[in-house]
């Protein structure tokens, strides 16, 4: 959006449509999803502009896909600081990071509020509907916030994951009849590993075609952050999270921050 381009921080409360970069960014995600058969049952997006234009284009090329948008998942709210430039997202990042989720931006939304908004509605998506291949097309921080609470069932580790625009994540659902009966350290130590996994592929593929390594974990809707949040030890039984997850779901990441649909000049929303 014309906003990103400007470095200029938007979440719920800016509602702008795609620029002209946005929308050729979509479809080249429009066109990387045919061109490797990928068919979906349903598309979910947001309410805001940004993501339904989005979604809208992929659904294109994806004539058999339901296309739904849900309020639950709209970006974080940042309050006051929405349209402002060069806000200092430091701090809050270590307040998150440390584990206070009653942190927010003056007037915006907790962390908190976000998650028992948008993960609530994914599991029911995930157990109502009958579609089995389902694209959700959201935000940047949402992104981080759902993918900390559905893989860690910990808000803590949001920041672990990085995010571009229209860049994919796959995750493998397993969905019980009833509770999986994994531990909680035995669903982290199998996350870890699967996370492990996909970003060791990752590196040598990058590796394999001479690109560069993305290392920049502190980037918030395209506002840079000059220092990297400290790094702390996580214990499983001090995880922050405000809902009860479904015992009866297992998410697995098969891929993270995949752009390779981009060409260089594409991959900066600047």
């Amino acid at each position: 959006t014309p906003p990103n381009a400007a470095r200029i921080l938007q979440g719920s409360g800016i509602d702008e449509s795609l620029s002209q970069k946005g929308v050729e960014q979509a479809k080249l995600l429009r066109d990387r999803f045919e061109a490797n058969d990928i068919k979906f049952d349903l598309i979910v997006c947001s309410t805001l502009k940004r993501a339904q234009e989005t979604a809208a284009i992929i659904a294109e090329k994806q004539p058999n896909a339901t296309l739904l948008a849900f309020n639950e998942l709209k970006e974080i709210n940042w309050g006051s600081w929405e349209g402002q430039k060069g806000v200092n997202l430091g701090p809050l990042l270590n307040s998150w990071r440390s584990g206070d989720m009653d942190a927010c931006a003056p007037g915006g939304e907790t962390v908190k509020e976000v998650e028992h908004r948008a993960v609530p509605k994914l599991y029911e998506i995930l157990k109502s509907r009958p579609e089995e291949k389902i694209l959700v097309v959201i935000h940047g921080r949402l992104l981080r916030i759902i993918l900390g609470s559905i893989l860690h069932h910990d808000l803590r580790r949001m920041n672990d994951y990085t995010h571009h625009n229209t860049s994919v994540n796959i995750l493998d659902v397993l969905i019980g009849q009833g509770s999986l009966n994994i531990s909680a350290v035995e669903r982290e130590q199998k996350t870890m590993v699967a996370v492990k996994n996909v970003r060791q592929k990752r590196i040598q593929w990058l590796g394999e075609h001479n690109e560069k390594v993305n290392t920049h974990k502190s980037i918030d809707d395209n506002i840079d952050i000059e220092e990297e949040e400290e790094e702390m030890p996580f214990k499983i039984d001090s995880r922050v999270t405000t809902v009860q997850h479904d015992e009866s779901v297992f998410f697995e990441p098969l891929v993270l921050d995949d752009f390779d649909h981009l060409p260089a000049h594409l991959r900066s929303p600047f």
